[in-house]
């Protein structure tokens, strides 16, 4: 987890916080684009260009890990 934490870190901010919102805070969709002021639409696409930056740093098994929500709390905490 430390490493997908280093590399969460590592997006663009406008990747790691439609992320963040999202696969960590678990937010909906429709909420994190209210916070970040985007068009869903321009959510999706931040959405998906942080799971393939982070799917070809860390392989698909971790990006799936996040997705479905198998993210200890820590990891969460500090990557906010």
């Amino acid at each position: 987890w430390a490493h997908l934490d280093r590399e969460v870190g590592k997006l663009p901010a406008r990747y790691r916080e439609a992320f963040v919102l999202c696969h960590l805070e678990g937010r909906p969709h429709e909420a994190a684009a209210r916070v970040l002021g985007c068009p869903l639409g321009t959510l999706h696409s931040r959405l998906a260009r942080a799971k393939k930056h982070l799917r070809d740093r860390l392989g698909p098994a971790a990006v799936g890990a996040v997705a479905a929500g198998n993210v200890p709390g820590a990891l969460a905490r500090n990557t906010v």
